[in-house]
């Protein structure tokens, strides 16, 4: 007895589903990074010796020179520090408008943050003061407000005047007398009072000394204080 097949050769089979695709989640929130400063920079050994070295030469002995003062902050990624946002406590070198010239964090935070964060090297050696602790773009920060008079304005920390004439007066007993006898005296409209003595200058073509406080410049009301030299 032959079998026979109840079924049409032409009735189509369901279709089979898709297996659906799986998805990861995409992950939220940043993890924190960050990388070495390029500069080289002044340490002190232990032995006292004071020597300049960058991160390169940290990182063959890290787990020495991370300990010395000052080190794991410029350092972080080499010194795993990346977590703490600090500005280095080092004094570095840089090349500003080709010139090499010696700063710390404090010069940086003290006048033109934004310019000078964008000098080579800065942001990742300044963390904090150029807002740079996981990649972000130094925020401005405003300029230096001054005692003003009717007749002149006294900036505190941001140096003096570099002048093609200068003339000294001491036993000045503030910074407001330092510019009346500059006036009186040379008729010069800026003025430096440091630890009671009085420079009287001619014109201010730059600025020298930044970032420190025990220096006062006293120019013409009004008066915006040139870059750095």
């Amino acid at each position: 007895v032959n079998d026979q097949c109840s079924c049409s050769n032409d009735t189509p089979f369901p279709p089979t589903s898709p297996t659906p695709a799986t998805v990861e989640p995409t992950p939220t929130g940043s993890t924190s990074s960050c990388s070495d400063s390029p500069v080289r920079f002044k340490i002190i050994k232990n032995d006292g010796k004071k020597i300049t070295r960058d991160c390169v030469w940290v990182a063959n002995n890290s787990n020495n020179r991370c300990n010395f003062n000052g080190v794991s902050a410029i350092c972080p990624s080499t010194c795993d520090t990346c977590g703490t946002c600090d500005d280095a406590t080092l004094r570095f070198k840089i090349t500003k408008n080709g010139k090499k010239i010696t700063r710390d964090c404090t010069w940086v935070s003290t006048k033109n943050t934004v310019g000078r964060c964008a000098l080579s090297g800065v942001s990742q050696t300044c963390r904090q003061t150029c807002n740079s602790c996981n990649g972000d773009e130094p925020s401005p920060v405003p300029p230096p407000s001054p005692t003003t008079s009717a007749s002149y304005d006294i900036y505190t920390g941001e140096g003096y005047c570099i002048a093609d004439e200068e003339e000294e007066v001491n036993n000045i007993s503030d910074a407001e007398s330092c510019w009346l006898n500059c006036k009186s005296q040379f008729d010069f409209d800026y003025a430096e009072y440091t630890d009671s003595v009085c420079y009287c200058q001619s014109d201010c073509s730059c600025m020298d000394a930044s970032g420190q406080n025990n220096i006062k410049a006293i120019v013409p009301s009004g008066f915006v204080l040139p870059n750095d030299c």
